[in-house]
């Protein structure tokens, strides 16, 4: 695989050859996480789309940012136009200015791809950006925690054969709706000092499953006796544990032949390919950065 990149962020010009694994290192502001960034808004451009918008990816306010990927020795069943008939190369290129503009090379030619390539191309490589800010949007329980998403997605795959746990959440909270629930309907209803027959009810919104016990959980670290939760832990441990969070997210969601790492005390950055697509080792690495 190989990355070309013009004009984005505080690179003028980069051409990296991607290898089974490669390790990005170098001086703050070299343009370490710009590239993966790079990577990110052709994968996942939406996640990306408002820092387009706001001029913090441009390397001038009037330039073209180009993200160009091409992909070497493609599987026969990625149903993309090659770059040469005959060919296993895939080459797609994102430019943005005002707005986003793909292209494919086909027989020398840049085009506009077909409908859903993107869509065709996660299929078979996908693309997993962990971000160097990481204990509100991955350790904090909520709407957009990815803690959460993996416990839910872990449940929903422990559960999916056979749900042996929801049944005894549902005798659980029956014993509840019958307990209390009824007393304080009917003591409602005798506030209430209307004629009639009717009577109040007080019943959950939707049938309690197992995700009614699933809330506000925390990740802890233990050792030996000492508990101690992520998000008070140094920012070399909530790494590997967003790391952790993130490949499983991604290994869920199927094939997820690269994946990258992002900023972490142990360990430099990093860019990881897996079988699927495969790429001569690391030849080259130019890159004329700016501070930005």
């Amino acid at each position: 695989m190989k990355i070309r990149l013009e004009k984005f962020r505080g690179i003028r010009k980069a051409e990296i050859e991607l290898g089974t694994e490669l390790a990005l290192v170098g001086q703050n502001s070299g343009g370490k996480s710009s590239i993966l960034r790079a990577l990110n808004a052709f994968f996942n451009f939406q996640e990306e789309r408002e820092h387009f918008e706001a001029s913090r990816h441009a390397f001038q306010k009037t330039s073209t940012a180009i993200i160009d990927l091409e992909f070497s020795d493609a599987p026969g069943m990625c149903d993309l136009p090659r770059t040469a008939a005959g060919g296993n190369s895939i080459r797609i290129r994102l430019k943005y200015k005002k707005a986003p503009n793909w292209e494919l090379f086909e027989n020398g030619v840049w085009q506009t791809p077909p409908q859903g390539f993107l869509e065709t191309l996660k299929a078979h490589i996908r693309y997993v950006y962990i971000p160097v800010g990481r204990t509100e949007t991955v350790f904090h329980w909520g709407k957009e925690s990815i803690l959460q998403e993996a416990v839910m997605t872990w449940m929903k795959d422990y559960t999916k054969k056979r749900d042996n746990i929801s049944p005894k959440v549902a005798d659980a909270t029956s014993i509840i709706k019958e307990r209390t629930f009824k007393g304080l309907s009917k003591h409602l209803r005798g506030l209430t000092h209307l004629n009639g027959s009717f009577k109040f009810e007080l019943d959950y919104s939707t049938p309690p499953d197992y995700g009614l016990l699933i809330q506000d959980l925390v990740l802890r670290v233990v050792d030996g006796k000492t508990s101690v939760d992520i998000s008070d832990c140094g920012s070399g441990t909530q790494s590997l544990a967003a790391i952790g969070l993130y490949s499983y997210l991604a290994e869920a969601f199927g094939r997820v032949p690269f994946s990258c790492r992002s900023k972490c005390s142990f360990r430099p950055l990093s860019v990881r390919m897996r079988r699927g697509f495969s790429s001569p080792m690391l030849s080259a690495a130019v890159a004329d950065c700016r501070s930005h």
